[in-house]
């Protein structure tokens, strides 16, 4: 996020530069958030996961941060092991319903 940016652009503006594909502001939603404090910062840190649903299967035009990228459905999502936030977002999601 810059500093001054609102949340949802700069969710916006990351998905662009970073996967070339463009959101519909309007289908962008929060869906999950937790905070944490981070003990040696001294701060605290919020994490957000924001779904959105397309239209389309756009193509991916990959960053130089990203090597590789995968489509895949919300059954397949919950059997990936990823991060314990990512984790926990997903799982909070799918039991409300939210993708």
């Amino acid at each position: 996020m810059d500093a001054g940016e609102p949340e949802n652009l700069g969710v916006i503006r990351e998905v662009q530069e970073e996967c070339g594909i463009d959101l519909d502001p309007a289908k962008i939603q929060l869906a999950y958030a937790e905070t944490t404090y981070d003990e040696k910062e001294n701060k605290s840190v919020t994490k957000l996961l924001y779904v959105t649903h397309l239209d389309n299967t756009p193509a991916v035009k990959l960053s130089w941060e990203h090597s590789d990228y995968k489509w895949v459905s919300v059954a397949e999502l919950q059997n990936i092991n990823m991060r314990p936030f990512f984790n926990r977002a997903i799982q909070y999601v799918i039991e409300h319903k939210l993708i």
